[in-house]
């Protein structure tokens, strides 16, 4: 579960923030971004395609790139999750939602890009 603050009012975006800071991700211009057990601000975005063989490095690599935009228009707009997040190390995902999970099919962590898939016939 997440709370979609996109177009929310600001009673909706304080009930975000508390539950921000309990483990629930915030969702913002499909960005997905929550705080971990470990005190990591981790920062997911989707691919458009639920099948993972159809998802080219350079598809995860603009995917993150779009992320640390939108992430950073987030901060920018609302401080109180800025003071949540500031000083906490961030991590970027690029996912797979095939409708019943999700999971990373590649990262980037101190700026550092990783393809985590086993095989890629798309190296695009």
């Amino acid at each position: 579960m997440s709370i979609d603050i996109e177009n929310a009012d600001s009673r909706r975006c304080e009930i975000a923030f508390e539950q921000f800071e309990a483990g629930v991700p915030v969702l913002y211009k499909g960005i997905l971004v929550h705080l971990g057990k470990d005190g990591v601000c981790a920062i997911n975005s989707y691919s458009d395609y639920s099948n993972p063989s159809n998802i080219s490095i350079d598809s995860a690599k603009q995917g993150i790139e779009r992320s640390k935009l939108v992430a950073e228009e987030l901060f920018d707009r609302y401080a109180e999750l800025m003071r949540l997040v500031g000083g906490k190390v961030r991590q970027y995902y690029f996912c797979c939602d095939y409708h019943t999970g999700a999971f990373a099919v590649a990262e980037e962590k101190d700026s550092k890009f990783k393809w985590l898939m086993k095989q890629s016939t798309n190296e695009n």
